[in-house]
Protein backbone atom coordinates (compact mmCIF):
# COMPACT_ATOMS: atom_id res chain seq x y z
CA UNK A 1 0.00 0.00 0.00
CA UNK A 2 1.38 3.54 -0.55
CA UNK A 3 2.49 5.51 2.02
CA UNK A 4 -0.01 8.47 0.42
CA UNK A 5 -3.17 6.02 1.00
CA UNK A 6 -3.02 6.94 4.59
CA UNK A 7 -3.50 10.66 3.93
CA UNK A 8 -6.38 10.61 1.52
CA UNK A 9 -10.13 9.52 1.35
CA UNK A 10 -11.07 9.34 -1.70
CA UNK A 11 -14.82 8.21 -1.49
CA UNK A 12 -16.32 8.50 1.91
CA UNK A 13 -19.36 8.23 0.49
CA UNK A 14 -18.82 4.28 0.77
CA UNK A 15 -19.48 4.35 4.44
CA UNK A 16 -23.25 5.26 4.07
CA UNK A 17 -23.28 1.12 4.43
CA UNK A 18 -22.34 1.33 8.10
CA UNK A 19 -25.28 3.72 8.53
CA UNK A 20 -27.94 1.33 6.59
CA UNK A 21 -26.41 -1.78 8.49
CA UNK A 22 -27.24 0.29 12.13
CA UNK A 23 -30.82 0.97 10.45
CA UNK A 24 -31.36 -2.62 9.68
CA UNK A 25 -30.65 -3.61 13.16
CA UNK A 26 -32.96 -0.97 14.64
CA UNK A 27 -35.86 -1.98 12.13
CA UNK A 28 -35.05 -6.07 12.98
CA UNK A 29 -34.81 -5.02 16.97
CA UNK A 30 -37.88 -3.10 16.97
CA UNK A 31 -40.30 -5.39 14.96
CA UNK A 32 -39.11 -8.35 16.84
CA UNK A 33 -40.87 -6.53 19.99
CA UNK A 34 -37.54 -6.76 21.81
CA UNK A 35 -36.90 -3.28 22.30
CA UNK A 36 -38.15 0.25 21.76
CA UNK A 37 -37.00 4.05 21.40
CA UNK A 38 -35.93 5.55 24.45
CA UNK A 39 -35.01 8.76 25.69
CA UNK A 40 -31.31 10.19 25.62
CA UNK A 41 -28.67 8.00 28.12
CA UNK A 42 -26.25 10.27 30.24
CA UNK A 43 -22.91 9.16 28.88
CA UNK A 44 -20.30 7.40 31.18
CA UNK A 45 -17.73 7.29 27.87
CA UNK A 46 -18.57 9.50 24.88
CA UNK A 47 -17.64 8.77 21.43
CA UNK A 48 -14.56 10.07 19.93
CA UNK A 49 -16.32 11.88 17.46
CA UNK A 50 -18.46 14.52 18.92
CA UNK A 51 -21.98 15.35 17.93
CA UNK A 52 -24.34 12.74 15.71
CA UNK A 53 -27.91 11.51 15.99
CA UNK A 54 -28.70 8.95 18.98
CA UNK A 55 -30.65 6.27 18.30
CA UNK A 56 -32.01 4.85 21.74
CA UNK A 57 -32.83 1.35 22.04
CA UNK A 58 -33.99 0.02 25.20
CA UNK A 59 -35.24 -3.40 25.77
CA UNK A 60 -38.73 -4.33 27.12
CA UNK A 61 -37.61 -6.07 29.35
CA UNK A 62 -36.44 -3.51 31.57
CA UNK A 63 -33.65 -5.52 33.11
CA UNK A 64 -30.90 -5.51 29.91
CA UNK A 65 -28.84 -2.70 29.73
CA UNK A 66 -29.68 -0.55 26.19
CA UNK A 67 -28.16 -0.15 23.24
CA UNK A 68 -27.38 3.19 21.38
CA UNK A 69 -26.20 3.92 18.04
CA UNK A 70 -25.06 7.32 16.73
CA UNK A 71 -24.80 8.82 13.38
CA UNK A 72 -22.09 10.91 12.89
CA UNK A 73 -22.18 12.65 9.58
CA UNK A 74 -19.80 13.88 7.63
CA UNK A 75 -17.82 17.35 8.53
CA UNK A 76 -15.35 17.05 5.92
CA UNK A 77 -13.92 14.03 3.67
CA UNK A 78 -11.55 12.96 6.51
CA UNK A 79 -14.95 12.70 9.21
CA UNK A 80 -17.06 10.43 6.51
CA UNK A 81 -20.34 8.98 7.70
CA UNK A 82 -19.33 7.27 10.87
CA UNK A 83 -21.40 4.81 13.93
CA UNK A 84 -20.87 4.88 16.98
CA UNK A 85 -21.84 2.15 19.00
CA UNK A 86 -23.08 2.26 22.61
CA UNK A 87 -24.31 0.23 25.45
CA UNK A 88 -25.39 0.85 29.27
CA UNK A 89 -27.55 4.06 31.13
CA UNK A 90 -24.91 5.81 31.61
CA UNK A 91 -23.50 4.71 28.37
CA UNK A 92 -20.20 3.47 27.10
CA UNK A 93 -19.12 3.96 23.68
CA UNK A 94 -17.42 0.74 22.82
CA UNK A 95 -16.34 0.99 19.14
CA UNK A 96 -16.73 3.58 16.36
CA UNK A 97 -17.14 2.30 12.94
CA UNK A 98 -15.20 2.67 10.35
CA UNK A 99 -12.26 3.99 13.16
CA UNK A 100 -10.20 5.55 10.00
CA UNK A 101 -11.74 6.45 6.44
CA UNK A 102 -8.04 7.01 4.89
CA UNK A 103 -7.78 4.63 1.58
CA UNK A 104 -4.76 2.61 3.55
CA UNK A 105 -7.25 1.30 6.16
CA UNK A 106 -10.04 0.57 3.80
CA UNK A 107 -10.47 -3.46 4.43
CA UNK A 108 -13.69 -3.28 2.21
CA UNK A 109 -17.47 -3.62 3.16
CA UNK A 110 -17.36 -6.66 5.02
CA UNK A 111 -14.32 -5.93 7.71
CA UNK A 112 -17.33 -2.97 9.46
CA UNK A 113 -20.40 -4.59 9.09
CA UNK A 114 -18.97 -7.37 10.80
CA UNK A 115 -17.51 -5.25 13.37
CA UNK A 116 -20.89 -4.39 14.11
CA UNK A 117 -22.65 -6.97 14.02
CA UNK A 118 -20.74 -8.54 16.84
CA UNK A 119 -21.18 -5.71 18.90
CA UNK A 120 -24.58 -5.00 18.38
CA UNK A 121 -25.29 -9.10 18.90
CA UNK A 122 -23.14 -8.73 22.55
CA UNK A 123 -25.05 -6.16 23.60
CA UNK A 124 -28.73 -7.87 22.73
CA UNK A 125 -26.91 -11.75 23.62
CA UNK A 126 -26.49 -10.63 26.84
CA UNK A 127 -22.23 -11.29 26.30
CA UNK A 128 -20.69 -7.99 27.42
CA UNK A 129 -19.08 -7.02 30.54
CA UNK A 130 -17.78 -3.57 30.67
CA UNK A 131 -15.79 -1.63 33.40
CA UNK A 132 -14.60 2.25 33.34
CA UNK A 133 -13.06 4.36 35.66
CA UNK A 134 -10.26 7.37 35.56
CA UNK A 135 -7.36 4.98 34.80
CA UNK A 136 -8.96 2.30 33.04
CA UNK A 137 -11.07 0.26 31.34
CA UNK A 138 -11.97 -3.37 30.39
CA UNK A 139 -14.34 -4.63 27.95
CA UNK A 140 -14.98 -8.37 27.44
CA UNK A 141 -17.68 -10.01 24.97
CA UNK A 142 -17.70 -14.02 23.76
CA UNK A 143 -15.58 -12.70 20.77
CA UNK A 144 -12.35 -11.07 22.79
CA UNK A 145 -12.01 -8.41 25.36
CA UNK A 146 -9.71 -5.16 25.40
CA UNK A 147 -8.67 -2.95 27.98
CA UNK A 148 -6.84 0.55 28.50
CA UNK A 149 -6.46 3.64 28.70
CA UNK A 150 -9.75 6.04 29.03
CA UNK A 151 -10.35 9.10 27.06
CA UNK A 152 -13.76 11.05 27.18
CA UNK A 153 -14.70 9.63 30.80
CA UNK A 154 -17.90 11.76 32.08
CA UNK A 155 -18.13 8.92 35.09
CA UNK A 156 -17.05 5.96 36.10
CA UNK A 157 -19.44 2.63 35.33
CA UNK A 158 -19.61 -0.86 35.45
CA UNK A 159 -21.72 -3.64 34.25
CA UNK A 160 -22.57 -6.82 32.98
CA UNK A 161 -25.11 -7.19 30.21
CA UNK A 162 -28.13 -9.43 30.39
CA UNK A 163 -29.81 -11.16 27.38
CA UNK A 164 -32.78 -9.41 25.66
CA UNK A 165 -35.04 -11.93 24.63
CA UNK A 166 -36.60 -13.75 27.65
CA UNK A 167 -35.16 -17.85 28.01
CA UNK A 168 -32.38 -16.66 26.76
CA UNK A 169 -28.78 -18.17 27.31
CA UNK A 170 -25.71 -15.72 26.18
CA UNK A 171 -22.64 -16.89 24.88
CA UNK A 172 -19.97 -17.41 27.33
CA UNK A 173 -17.33 -14.55 28.06
CA UNK A 174 -13.97 -15.04 27.24
CA UNK A 175 -11.67 -15.29 29.84
CA UNK A 176 -9.25 -12.20 30.26
CA UNK A 177 -5.56 -13.14 29.01
CA UNK A 178 -3.01 -10.50 29.88
CA UNK A 179 -0.11 -10.57 27.47
CA UNK A 180 3.02 -7.99 27.16
CA UNK A 181 2.01 -6.92 23.95
CA UNK A 182 -1.16 -6.71 21.97
CA UNK A 183 -1.84 -9.66 20.28
CA UNK A 184 -3.51 -9.04 16.56
CA UNK A 185 -6.79 -10.39 16.14
CA UNK A 186 -7.38 -13.74 14.19
CA UNK A 187 -8.56 -12.72 10.38
CA UNK A 188 -11.86 -11.16 10.01
CA UNK A 189 -13.29 -14.76 8.77
CA UNK A 190 -12.73 -16.12 11.72
CA UNK A 191 -14.28 -13.63 13.68
CA UNK A 192 -17.26 -13.54 11.04
CA UNK A 193 -17.63 -17.30 11.43
CA UNK A 194 -18.31 -16.95 14.91
CA UNK A 195 -20.75 -13.65 14.73
CA UNK A 196 -22.72 -15.13 11.97
CA UNK A 197 -23.44 -18.59 13.69
CA UNK A 198 -24.75 -16.90 16.66
CA UNK A 199 -26.91 -13.87 15.20
CA UNK A 200 -28.27 -16.66 13.09
CA UNK A 201 -29.13 -18.29 16.24
CA UNK A 202 -30.41 -15.33 17.95
CA UNK A 203 -32.49 -14.37 15.21
CA UNK A 204 -33.89 -18.08 14.30
CA UNK A 205 -31.87 -19.19 11.44
CA UNK A 206 -30.43 -22.11 10.63
CA UNK A 207 -27.11 -22.61 13.44
CA UNK A 208 -23.72 -22.11 11.90
CA UNK A 209 -20.81 -23.25 13.52
CA UNK A 210 -18.08 -21.00 14.32
CA UNK A 211 -14.86 -20.40 16.43
CA UNK A 212 -13.77 -17.17 18.27
CA UNK A 213 -10.87 -15.92 20.04
CA UNK A 214 -9.57 -15.33 23.35
CA UNK A 215 -7.16 -11.79 23.54
CA UNK A 216 -7.11 -9.20 25.62
CA UNK A 217 -5.13 -5.90 24.73
CA UNK A 218 -3.36 -3.81 27.28
CA UNK A 219 -2.31 0.32 27.10
CA UNK A 220 0.96 0.85 28.60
Amino acid sequence: MNEAAYERSTNPEKYLIVVARAQAWTKVLLDRGWAREASPVRWALRPSESGGADTVLEPVTGVAVPLVLTTHTPVDRNHPFNISIAAGNPAVCLASIPDCACDGCDRGSAAPLEEMDRWVLSVVDGSLQVEVAADYSSIRTSFGGQGGTVQYLDEPTSFTATPWPTSWTPRPLTTPITTPHPEPPLPRTVFGTAARGAYRRLLGKPKVEGASQIYRSTDG
